[in-house]
């Protein structure tokens, strides 16, 4: 059964928008899943690595190689086209503050999201989390192929890095 989900989400100027997402079917959800695991599967074994035998994937060391080569391959995978048409697709059952996000009449995304990145990721991982949350987060966003969890390993990482 297709469900709506709401969030409220801050930019950075501390604005808060509502969101709700309506879930996808079945076939258009198998569609984008698909498209997502091919986008964050190889970036995330790169980043992680393979050889770490008798650990499990959250608790596999991630290193500043590692994230390197993990860049290295999500920027080898990325066309801009398809990356900016599977935001649009991603964010098509969405609505800001009860707009469309993406709808061809009165699309509000280029004018919300210019320069307010950061709003747009929030909003793009709660569609993924509405959409998807058993399968990349696990129950409750916890056990292995925690997507939450890989990324803030990753952030991490990526922090202490730049910092030595």
């Amino acid at each position: 059964m297709i469900k709506e989900q709401e969030k409220d989400i801050c930019d950075a100027d501390g604005n808060t928008a509502h969101y709700t997402v309506t879930q996808f079917g079945a076939r258009r959800g198998l569609g984008l899943k698909t498209r997502l695991i091919k986008l964050i599967a190889p970036t995330a074994v790169a980043a992680i690595g393979a050889n770490q035998p008798g650990k499990s994937l959250m608790d596999m060391d991630i290193n500043s190689e590692a994230v390197g080569k993990a860049i290295q391959v999500l920027l080898n995978n990325l066309d801009a086209n398809a990356i900016v048409t599977l935001i649009m697709d991603l964010l098509a059952s969405t609505r800001r503050d009860g707009v469309e996000v993406t709808s061809k009449q009165g699309a509000i995304f280029d004018d919300v999201y210019a320069g307010n990145y950061a709003e747009l990721y929030q909003a793009l991982f709660f569609v993924i989390q509405a959409n998807f949350g058993n399968l990349f987060m696990g129950k409750d966003g916890k056990g292995i192929g925690s997507l939450g969890q890989i990324m803030s390993k990753l952030t991490r990482t990526e922090a202490s890095t730049k910092e030595h």
